[in-house]
């Protein structure tokens, strides 16, 4: 299986200056796509979309003047979920309900 994944976000920014706390909300959307291995009559490929609500705040520390240290979490609320079915053997792979994401990163500001 690979996901493929985008997503829009705005954020209202707590703080100013060396440290500050943005608070994100956003939509993501993508899809998944497998292919059925094992002890199977036939495999095929398919294809399963997905869409979700964001909402999460993150932490960024400023180490020169254009460039900061960020960390930051989301939770996802899904609207639509990944839904994969084995014929006779059912429902084999869904997402769940609610899933949360964890980023590290380096932010570089352009003029």
């Amino acid at each position: 299986m690979w996901l493929a994944a985008t997503g829009l976000q705005g954020c209202g920014i707590v703080g100013k200056g060396r440290v500050e706390a943005p608070l994100c909300a956003g939509v993501a959307a993508g899809a998944m796509r497998g292919r059925g291995i094992g002890e199977l009559a036939a495999s095929y490929r398919a294809t399963s979309a997905w869409a979700a609500a964001t909402a999460g705040p993150s932490l960024h520390v400023r180490v020169a003047p254009r460039v900061a240290l960020t960390l930051g979490a989301e939770l996802l609320v899904m609207l639509t979920r990944v839904r994969f079915e084995v014929a006779q053997r059912g429902e084999v792979c869904c997402s769940a309900p609610v899933g949360a994401t964890a980023t590290a990163g380096v932010e570089v500001r352009l003029p």
